[in-house]
């Protein structure tokens, strides 16, 4: 279902797909939810996630089942190094693995790795700098 307020520019939607928001140069997986309000740019959001409403997106790879909540933004602050895996993780993106929860509000840097249930206090004021990480206890990114 693509909503008449929507608006979907050079992207993939897959089948089952919900968007109520902005999809931009984006691949978006079968199943996924984009709520009213959240824009996805230059991302990858995988199968049976969903974008909570009024969340920004910018240049990220969201694996299969996770959650962004609502007024989020992923994607922000200057570049810095990586604090998880600097072979692996030296670029833009922010990566949030597989079955992952974004609690309302948080805000994301680049170059960053997000794996597990987060609640709020896993960030420091609602954040997460750029090149720093979250990985709960038995994950691997």
């Amino acid at each position: 279902y693509i909503a008449a307020t929507s608006t979907i520019n050079k992207s993939i939607i897959g089948e089952g797909v919900e968007v109520y928001g902005e999809v931009n140069n984006s691949v978006i997986g079968a199943g996924v939810v984009i709520e009213e309000g959240a824009v996805v740019n230059d991302s990858i959001v995988m199968k049976g996630s969903r974008i909570g409403a009024n969340s920004k997106i910018n240049k990220a790879i969201i694996a299969e089942n996770s959650v962004v909540g609502k007024d989020c933004e992923i994607g922000a602050f200057d570049y810095c190094e990586s604090n998880y895996d600097k072979k692996v993780y030296n670029c833009d993106l922010a990566v949030i693995g597989e079955k992952t929860n974004i609690p309302d509000g948080v805000v994301i840097g680049k170059n960053t790795a997000i794996l597990g249930n987060t609640t709020i206090d896993d960030y420091v004021d609602k954040k997460l700098l750029s090149g720093d990480f979250i990985v709960k206890v038995g994950g691997r990114l």
